[in-house]
């Protein structure tokens, strides 16, 4: 969000936008145990599945120039994906520091959407926090149909069931993982999901966990996705990313 704000402000003409996360000393773990933010018995990651009960730890590096487009072009630079909305939200008044707030995340979809300049009927996947806790997964439903509830079939994922939750590094793995779906047309499936977490009404929503790998239809109008980040801390952010 801030390195696309500071290219619109013409502060600077390229941003290298990423993070890094690496488990160098036993503190990190033994801190989000405590905090029950880590599952203490699952080996894998179960975003939006049954036996969700905790995430796991991951390190990882990933980082991804930003450009306005029309000096991207002007440059002929390989051009992997636009974005075209951000914003950010904090966590607002809440009930402890690990403890997500739907409305806030709403906020933040809700004005990546506005600042897009487009509808949730644009979106047709949903790259999720999908941290696979009990309380973090149904909570993150709750405000994405708060803002994408009028949508159509919109696909959900998580890299976090693939990868790990990789911390600081958490925000570029998705983007990444979403970048790598537009250039091959194709919705990677979200793992260890194949029976749904019974705490969140799927069947309300205009939302399906992707289980199979499967293509992404092209229309008319790009294929247009939407992105959730969340601090571990409160800070909520999505993005809106369409193809070139």
């Amino acid at each position: 969000d801030l390195g696309v704000r500071l290219l619109r402000e013409g502060q600077c003409k390229m941003v290298l936008a990423g993070g890094v996360n690496l488990l160098l000393h036993p503190y990190n773990l033994i801190s989000s145990s405590q905090e029950h933010f880590t599952s203490n018995r699952a080996e894998v990651i179960r975003s939006f599945g049954l036996g969700a009960d905790g995430t796991i730890l991951g390190e990882g590096v990933g980082t991804a120039l930003l450009k306005p487009l029309a000096d991207a072009e002007r440059d002929g630079d390989l051009i992997q994906a636009i974005i075209t909305g951000t914003a950010m939200a904090n966590a607002g008044p809440r009930n402890g520091f690990t403890v997500p707030s739907p409305a806030m995340q709403a906020r933040a979809a809700r004005d990546a959407l506005a600042d897009a300049g487009l509808s949730p009927r644009d979106i047709s996947y949903i790259e999720t926090h999908g941290s696979g806790t009990k309380l973090g997964d149904p909570i993150e439903i709750t405000a994405l149909q708060e803002v994408f509830g009028t949508a159509d079939d919109v696909a959900l994922g998580s890299v976090k069931s693939n990868i790990a939750h990789l911390l600081a590094a958490a925000g570029i793995a998705g983007f990444t993982k979403l970048v790598l779906q537009l250039r091959h047309g194709q919705i990677a499936p979200s793992l260890h999901s194949d029976v749904l977490n019974p705490a969140i009404p799927f069947a309300k929503t205009p939302f399906a966990v992707n289980q199979t790998l499967r293509n992404w239809p092209a229309g008319q109008a790009p294929r247009r996705a939407g992105i959730t980040s969340i601090g571990a801390g409160g800070m909520n952010n999505h993005m809106i990313v369409e193809e070139y």
